[in-house]
């Protein structure tokens, strides 16, 4: 068994986690498919929607920040 002596590092001095958070983000960035259906699509929605239903409702619900909360969460339902 090895023992090391320090902490682990992911080449070119970058710390191990540092290194797997940038290599996970550069794997997600390239499957399109996911960027357009998790990214491109709430924000598209978003500005859609508050453009059409934007401005205050009765009661002094602001819809684009209903619109918002809602796209987020949509959003963050495709996190795989």
């Amino acid at each position: 068994m090895t023992v090391l002596a320090g902490p682990v590092r992911a080449g070119r001095g970058v710390p191990a986690p540092l290194h797997y958070a940038f290599h996970t983000l550069r794997l997600t960035l390239k499957n399109r498919g996911y960027v357009i259906f998790s990214i491109a699509t709430p924000l598209i929605l978003y500005v859609v929607f508050s453009q059409i239903f934007g401005g205050t409702a009765d009661g002094g619900i602001d819809w684009s920040a209903v619109y918002m909360v809602s796209m987020a969460a949509y959003g963050s339902s495709a996190v795989r």
